[in-house]
């Protein structure tokens, strides 16, 4: 497995009329990023609606987005609160050959280095063999990276993964 590097941009969800997913047009701007430059896209960012977003909407866009030629450029964002969800979601992705994932502490609540350590290492521990880019939004989740506890956490995930 190799790191993740070069430019991602934050991708957006395109809604329908009746705000729903637009899978095709969500794609198709995604794809259009990477044809004009970008190495890669993150898929359910903030910038993607991830918090908005139902878990129905997000199976059913990756299901279409495991079909695109640029399949491994895709970031996959996980944007939910629920550990068990997160790992759920990762498991889904995986299935569909997604490997690289955005991940955020949960929003809206109160913690901090060692229960975020925590957070990332119970992922890490359920899917050893995917690679995960530490999601910094303070402002979104509440909670500040110490240079320790991103210290701690890449350790952590550099131990598990077999990078090359």
């Amino acid at each position: 497995m190799s790191k993740i590097n070069g430019i991602y941009a934050a991708g957006l969800s395109v809604l329908d009329k009746n705000l729903a997913l637009d899978v095709k047009k969500t794609i198709k701007h995604s794809e259009n990023l990477i044809d004009n430059g970008c190495h890669g896209v993150a898929i359910f960012g903030s910038t993607g609606q991830a918090q908005l977003l139902s878990v129905s909407e997000k199976i059913s866009l990756l299901n279409e987005l495991s079909k695109s030629k640029y399949k491994d450029a895709y970031l996959i964002g996980t944007g939910l609160n629920s550990l068990n969800e997160t790992i759920n979601l990762i498991s889904i992705s995986k299935s569909l050959g997604f490997k690289n994932f955005l991940i955020m502490p949960p929003a809206y609540y109160k913690y901090g280095d060692d229960e975020v350590f925590n957070f990332y290492s119970r992922i890490i521990n359920t899917h050893q063999d995917i690679q995960i880019v530490l999601y910094n939004f303070e402002k979104l989740c509440g909670f500040k990276f110490s240079p320790e506890c991103v210290q701690k956490t890449c350790w952590k995930i550099s131990k598990t993964n077999s990078w090359s």
